[in-house]
C-alpha cells in the first residue's frame, strides 16, 4: 500500500501501519471489494506494540493453526491485487 500511496501522491507515506488509514490516503480503500475492507478491520488488532503484553496474548490466544493459514493466504491475495492495482497505475504515469 506505501509503494501505492508513493506512486498516486507527492508526499512520503505517514510512518504508521493502520492499512485502512494507508489505503484511504492513496486511493486504494475506494477500490477494495467489501472482504478486503473487512479483512482491513480483521487485522488491525494485529499490530500490536510490544509494551501491549496482556493484548498480544489475546490475540495469540484466538488463533491457531487453521486461522493463521486463513490470515496469510488472504495477505498473500491482498498483496497480489495491490500489485496489479500498482502496475496499473505505474502503466498510466
Amino acid at each position: 500500500m506505501k509503494a501505492y500511496w508513493c506512486v498516486c501522491r507527492d508526499d512520503d507515506p505517514p510512518y504508521l501501519h493502520d492499512h485502512k488509514k494507508i489505503a484511504q490516503g492513496c486511493g486504494l480503500y475506494t477500490k477494495m471489494s467489501e472482504e478486503q475492507l473487512k479483512f482491513l478491520d480483521f487485522i488491525k488488532p494485529m499490530n500490536i506494540e510490544a509494551r501491549y503484553q496482556e493484548i498480544k496474548d489475546e490475540v495469540a490466544r484466538s488463533l491457531n493453526r487453521e486461522k493463521t493459514a486463513e490470515i496469510l493466504e488472504t495477505t498473500k491475495q491482498l498483496y497480489a491485487w495491490i500489485l496489479q492495482k500498482l502496475q496499473e497505475k505505474s502503466s498510466t504515469r
